[in-house]
């Protein structure tokens, strides 16, 4: 957190960048709902088409990264998203 504020990351830049080491959260298991959205193609299995192209959604848990985005919104005084 002190890295982060001391490179004047904004808070989805922070999240940006914990969301960024995948192996963070990997013995903690997923709440429903979390997963991570990578692209795919219409061949692949499990994909999901988006406006914006074909996407897999893969199971995995935020709760590091969440607990620290909150902790640097408080840190902040910014509000917490209902989404966080």
């Amino acid at each position: 957190m002190l890295v982060a504020e001391a490179y004047g990351l904004s808070a989805f830049d922070f999240a940006r960048v914990l969301t960024a080491f995948p192996l963070l959260d990997r013995e903690q298991p997923p709440l429903a709902g979390d997963c991570f959205v990578t692209d795919a193609s219409a061949d692949d299995a499990g994909t999901l088409e988006k406006p914006w192209g074909w996407v897999q959604e893969k199971p995995r848990s935020f709760i590091t990264r969440d607990l620290c985005l909150l902790t640097w919104l408080r840190h902040k005084g910014e509000a917490v998203p209902p989404d966080l």
